[in-house]
């Protein structure tokens, strides 16, 4: 071949379907890395790994000493010590150096200069740290599926809504961090994901998983009513209720059984400070500089990001499907008053059950706004879910798309 062939050569392969689509999938895939390496980034530069909290720091969460109700989220602990346990002694001790002395992740970790910063708890804190990027990464293709089932919406927006929503958790990063925050998140988008799809069989076992995560999570049934009360048969939803509210009380039963004897309670009551918090104008206008220093953004609950919020929600709020509308608000009936009670100031990250709604109405809101700007004469949820006079559904959508 002449070398008058090559750019030739080189420009078919450019322009082939197949090439195109392996292109598509790395730029995604690097974006996606890029995105979840900063969120754990700022985790991990407001928090580092939880290493000098007085109520459940690493080290004795890792071996399993944490105070009630946070030794109950076993999950994280458990996958970093299974992990650690089948890494050879002789690997461990060929990188105990660089575990101790010269890691990447070392101007982070606050007890470097402690006795506590032992060759175990540093390939500990590795492995909770790769185990968290790994959630996230996990998170964002979990969610470009949720998006694509529920909305089949254009590939750009598809790709890019979940980035930019993770984008938006460091805002969340206020009053605590913690290693099974990540990890519910994932969650919660595969409980969805086999809600819509109907997949039994991938259901329960995240539910459990959840639940182990963060006890919490075993009101994430609510979840499988806002999808499934208007669409299954009552007989079959019945027994699924039964059967998910067995297994979160036996998981419940047994974990707290197990822990009965660790110190603290099994809830925190902040209910009082919260009240005189939230009765405070001034709750309501904090900024804080999670991003970048000295670069403020609305902190919290701020006047400013709730009236973002409120449209978000309202945007053809009648164009939405009602079982995005009945996640987002089963949520927030119960998640909010638990905040209130159980939570802490303006926390948000306890209003993690709202998080998988307000995306999803959030998302159906700014895809709708984007395409009316590019002049496009119907949004992509009319092409998906019609009206015809009727509130949208995502199961007809789901129909409507198989036959």
């Amino acid at each position: 071949m002449t070398n008058k062939y090559i750019p030739t050569a080189l420009t078919n392969l450019a322009n082939s379907p197949k090439t195109a689509r392996v292109a598509q999938s790395a730029f995604l895939a690097l974006i996606y890395v890029i995105v979840s390496a900063f969120v754990l980034n700022a985790f991990v530069q407001r928090w580092d790994m939880g290493t000098d909290s007085k109520k459940n720091d690493f080290v004795t969460t890792m071996n399993y000493n944490a105070t009630r109700p946070f030794v109950y989220r076993v999950l994280v602990p458990v996958v970093v010590n299974t992990t650690a346990k089948a890494i050879p002694d002789r690997l461990v001790h060929h990188f105990e150096d660089t575990l101790l002395h010269s890691t990447r992740l070392l101007p982070n970790v606050r007890i470097k200069d402690t006795p506590l910063w032992t060759v175990d708890v540093s390939l500990k804190y590795h492995l909770t740290y790769f185990f968290l990027f790994f959630c996230l990464f996990s998170l964002l293709y979990t969610v470009r599926y949720l998006t694509r089932v529920v909305y089949s919406p254009p590939t750009v927006f598809q790709d890019f809504g979940p980035a930019v929503g993770l984008l938006l958790l460091p805002l969340t990063f206020l009053e605590g961090g913690y290693l099974y925050d990540f990890p519910e998140l994932l969650f919660m988008a595969l409980l969805l994901v086999a809600i819509v799809k109907s997949k039994w069989w991938l259901f329960y076992p995240v539910f459990v998983l959840a639940i182990l995560d963060k006890e919490a999570d075993a009101l994430l049934i609510l979840f499988f009513l806002a999808f499934q009360i208007k669409s299954m048969p009552r007989r079959r939803l019945l027994w699924h209720l039964l059967a998910q509210t067995a297994i979160a009380g036996i998981v419940l039963f047994l974990v707290r059984n197990h822990f009965a004897a660790n110190g603290g309670a099994p809830v925190e009551d902040h209910m009082i400070g919260n009240l005189r918090f939230w009765a405070n104008p001034l709750s309501y206008l904090k900024f804080m500089d999670i991003y970048a220093r000295g670069i403020l953004v609305p902190r919290g609950l701020n006047i400013l990001s709730l009236l973002l919020v409120i449209f978000m929600l309202s945007y053809r709020w009648r164009e939405k499907p009602i079982e995005i509308r009945f996640l987002f608000f089963f949520a927030l009936i119960v998640n909010l008053p638990l905040s209130i009670l159980f939570g802490y100031q303006d926390e948000i990250r306890n209003l993690s059950f709202i998080f998988p709604g307000l995306y999803l109405m959030a998302f159906h809101t700014l895809t709708a706004l984007y395409t009316k700007e590019s002049g496009e004469k119907k949004s992509f949820i009319m092409n998906v879910i019609p009206y015809r006079g009727k509130l949208p559904t995502v199961s007809s959508a789901i129909t409507e798309k198989a036959s």
